[in-house]
């Protein structure tokens, strides 16, 4: 090193604090992208779970409103119609709740999940009751089932 003159100095200490700073740049950009993806998991997953719950929620008055349009409809061909949107809300809504079981941290969620879905399987039995009787022409009869399941 003596026999460099300073400027091969200044080149060389140059190019040790260039390397140094690019080795702690390419370590610090490594950890970054490692916390970005943390970050992003953290994050995204509890939004998983609440956009989910939302497009339950949306999907099940989205079938209130059809069991009310089936109610009134006495057309049968209009009624299979109806329930077979009723059909795709209803897996919709279960992808939602395998969604929510999936991305749920929290115990408590867990089991408002659970419960949630015990309450829609009873609402879906009761639907099935409904459908059965106004497929039978049992107008009143189903109504009737409509108010005790509402009541």
């Amino acid at each position: 090193m003596r026999r460099l003159t300073i400027r091969g100095r200044l080149i060389a200490a140059l190019l040790i604090f260039t390397t140094v700073f690019t080795g702690f740049g390419i370590s610090t950009i490594v950890k970054i992208r490692e916390l970005e993806s943390v970050t992003t998991s953290i994050y995204d997953d509890p939004l998983k779970v609440s956009s989910s719950a939302i497009e339950a929620r949306l999907d099940i008055i989205k079938m209130q409103s059809l069991m009310k349009d089936i109610l009134l409809i006495t057309d049968s061909k209009q009624i299979k119609e109806k329930d077979l949107e009723l059909v795709v809300l209803m897996d919709r809504i279960y992808r939602n709740f395998d969604n929510i079981k999936q991305h749920s941290i929290h115990s408590g969620s867990l089991e408002l999940e659970t419960k949630a879905r015990e309450s829609f399987m009873q609402w879906h039995q009761t639907h099935e009751q409904i459908l059965n009787e106004v497929l039978y022409g049992s107008i009143d009869k189903a109504m009737e089932i409509n108010q005790n399941a509402a009541g």
